[in-house]
């Protein structure tokens, strides 16, 4: 159905999630379940004091997915990976 992964990010306490899923197991919440639940573990469990995610700025269906997991969108810029296309970054907070 998909995967989700969790790594460092630039500083030691920060993480960035990925993620893939087919869009044939759509519409069932799953994916928000799965993103949801990493992100707690990262801020909860793991000690990860934000969270972020980037994506393309033309992948409506992940930005939807960062907004209902509770992310913020914090940034729009041009991709770093030599793709030259614009990405947004999404990111959440341990609110301890």
């Amino acid at each position: 159905m998909g995967e989700v992964g969790l790594t460092w990010a630039d500083s030691h306490d920060a993480a960035e999630i990925g993620y893939v899923f087919n869009p044939a197991y759509g519409g069932r919440g799953l994916a928000t379940e799965a993103v949801s639940g990493v992100i707690s573990a990262a801020l909860g469990a793991w000690g990860f004091a934000q969270v972020s995610a980037r994506t393309d700025v033309d992948n409506r269906t992940s930005r939807l997915l960062c907004e209902r997991v509770g992310m913020t969108l914090t940034a729009h810029s041009l991709s770093t990976d030599g793709r030259n296309v614009e990405e947004v970054t999404y990111t959440t907070s341990d609110v301890r």
